[in-house]
């Protein structure tokens, strides 16, 4: 899976999360940067499984909010 991500770097309160039944299997956030960065989490290991991908924003005050665009499936 690869995604664009910015914004907000505390991953307690603000990120992208892959989750296999309600556990979080691979997050990330956005560095405290602006600028959109392009991550990947390898998520081979979970082919036939069902995953959820949340995108979650719990903070407030400053880099309190998350940017994520161009989520993208594909075979490595």
């Amino acid at each position: 899976m690869r995604f664009l991500i910015g914004g907000g770097c505390d991953i307690n309160h603000v990120g992208i999360a892959v989750l296999l039944a309600n556990q979080k299997i691979a997050n990330a956030t956005g560095n405290c940067h602006e600028s959109m960065q392009e991550k990947q989490f390898d998520l081979g290991a979970y082919i036939g499984q069902k995953l959820r991908v949340k995108i979650y924003d719990n903070a407030s005050g400053g880099w309190g909010h998350i940017n994520v665009d161009d989520i993208r499936f594909e075979d490595y």
